[in-house]
């Protein structure tokens, strides 16, 4: 091979490289600089030697360009930035003007009237440009310094370094100009380059992915769909486990016309995360989008066929209550024949079933009761509503039925309902049917905790941060002692109510760390709320005998 094919060869590669990573702040880029501009002088020499003196002004110039753009990248080292800087203006000075820059830059010194057309003007030219990559680099300095870990590893990056390719990345998305047209050249493109780095160390973590995908396609550039297509195909290679590339892939295919392609990123999905209610609410909407509100039921119908006879009860109820509130409100049908502006009675058949095959699920009687009280428009609806409570509130508990707890909380949505829309004789009933299940009726004000889809209807205790959260003055044993009468003299009552005065909240002074702290005063607020309890039955007791020793 020849000495000159063998440069042009490497030069193609060495200017590829700096097309990709030819603005990036890391060492590295140093080295592909250092290896352009050996070459291209390597070059020189040789066209000086053959006396080819336009291939020699060339070679020239294209050094004069290498150098001129290593000294405007913001290195994070800053050292590097100064040492092409002293290489560029030693470089410059042996040469004439027109071999000291691109031809892009002699035509910007020209156009420009602050600055003379010689080699003082290019040099002043060049030192404003730096002025404001210094500027840039500074401002970006405190984001480099923070990442620690900027090359791929499976193990996962820790909280800080997560956070702070997020606020880098929010940091370069607000500077950027909204017109590159206006964006110095040196500038251009740093937005992308910098999600490509943040890609090499997050390339495990979708909401990158996710993050750069959108950015491209708001852009409203030409190809924005295409290229966000592209992103998203790597990240369903790189976070192949996780949905959220396949969901965002799917979308993403659906904008750009293409139905079947859509279609199989949600066939990968299912594979990848079976029964996960996003996907199948995903797949409901599209459906609905592509072929209309009857195959949208057939897709939640066959979401519910599947996790039933595999077992997963909190899939199918989640589905289930989807499925059931689009039928009431006519986004699905279950066929052509039905009119438009909801089924309420199919929604009711769904709920039905549902409550028939997986009763244990809070989640399904609350949605089927909320479905229930806005469409009640008389007081026989509301008559209905109300049975429909005493349905799964009275029920008896049984291992597969509804917990005392969710019993309790819907107890206490119905006497809420019941105080709102019922008559006086209908509450007093409500009232009655709470009393006779429960033992005592709640306190003025109270509410119940929602349940959500897997969430523990059993558990009695709070989290230490909703305890913490929680004041002393919110305490339920203050709302109860408050709105109770205290004229009981009964030794039982009295008991308890010694007993929770005796013990005070804790305070943070006596603690050394805020944990310590956070855990005495989930502990003391999980007491107050025992001696709630007990003063509320043993008084409801008393009252009773009080009553029947009046009589």
């Amino acid at each position: 091979m020849h000495k000159s094919q063998r440069l042009d060869d490497v030069d193609d590669v060495i200017t590829s490289a700096l097309s990709y990573v030819g603005a990036d702040p890391s060492a590295a880029t140093a080295d592909v600089y250092d290896a352009a501009v050996d070459v291209t002088k390597e070059r020189a020499s040789k066209a000086l030697a053959d006396d080819d003196q336009p291939a020699a002004i060339e070679a020239h110039k294209r050094i004069s360009s290498l150098l001129a753009r290593a000294a405007s990248t913001p290195f994070v080292d800053e050292n590097t930035t100064k040492r092409y800087r002293h290489e560029l203006a030693e470089w410059v000075a042996q040469l004439p003007l027109e071999q000291s820059a691109s031809d892009d830059e002699l035509q910007e010194l020209q156009n420009a009237s602050e600055y003379a057309y010689s080699h003082e003007g290019l040099a002043d030219m060049r030192a404003s440009r730096h002025e404001a990559v210094d500027r840039y680099a500074e401002a970006r300095a405190p984001f480099e310094r923070e990442i620690r870990r900027p090359y791929f590893h499976a193990k996962p990056l820790d909280a800080a370094q997560i956070r702070n390719w997020r606020a880098y990345l929010s940091w370069e998305v607000r500077r950027e100009a909204p017109d590159q047209a206006s964006t110095p050249k040196w500038l251009r493109g740093s937005t992308m380059r910098l999600f490509e780095r943040c890609l090499v160390a997050c390339a495990l973590y979708p909401e990158f992915w996710l993050r750069y995908a959108y950015w491209t396609e708001s852009r409203g550039a030409a190809g924005g769909l295409d290229s966000a297509r592209d992103i998203l195909v790597r990240a369903c290679l790189h976070a192949s486990r996780q949905p959220e590339p396949h969901l965002a892939l799917a979308r993403v295919e659906e904008k750009r016309g293409d139905v079947e392609a859509a279609r199989m990123c949600f066939a990968r999905l299912d594979a990848v995360a079976p029964f996960l209610v996003s996907a199948a609410e995903a797949l409901a909407g599209f459906e609905r989008r592509v072929a209309g509100t009857v195959a949208c039921n057939a897709s939640l119908t066959n979401a519910m066929a599947t996790s039933l006879s595999a077992g997963k009860s909190d899939y199918y109820a989640a589905v289930s209550v989807i499925r059931a509130r689009l039928l009431a409100c006519g986004t699905c049908k279950k066929d052509e024949s039905t009119p438009d502006g909801g089924d309420l009675q199919a929604a009711r058949d769904v709920f039905s079933e549902a409550t028939a095959s997986v009763p244990n699920k809070l989640i399904l009687w609350e949605a089927w009761l909320a479905m229930e009280e806005n469409a009640a428009k008389t007081q026989l609806d509301v008559n209905n509503v109300l049975a429909l409570y005493e349905r799964a509130v009275d029920a008896p508990e049984t291992q597969e039925g509804l917990s005392h707890d969710s019993r309790a909380s819907l107890g206490m949505r119905m006497l809420a309902f019941a105080n709102l829309r019922a008559s006086g004789d209908a509450l007093k009933a409500a009232e009655d049917r709470y009393a006779r299940r429960f033992g005592a009726l709640p306190c003025v004000g109270a509410t119940a905790p929602r349940m959500e889809v897997g969430a523990s209807t059993d558990s009695k205790k709070r989290s230490v941060a909703e305890a913490f959260a929680a004041s002393a003055e919110d305490a339920p044993y203050d709302k109860t002692l408050r709105s109770i009468s205290e004229a009981t003299t009964s030794g039982d009552v009295a008991d308890v109510k010694y007993a929770a005065e005796a013990n005070p909240a804790p305070q943070q002074a006596q603690y050394q760390t805020q944990k310590q702290y956070e855990e005495a005063y989930a502990a003391w607020y999980y007491q107050q709320q025992q001696y709630a309890q007990q003063y509320a039955q043993q008084y409801a007791q008393h009252y009773a005998a009080q009553q029947q020793q009046q009589q």
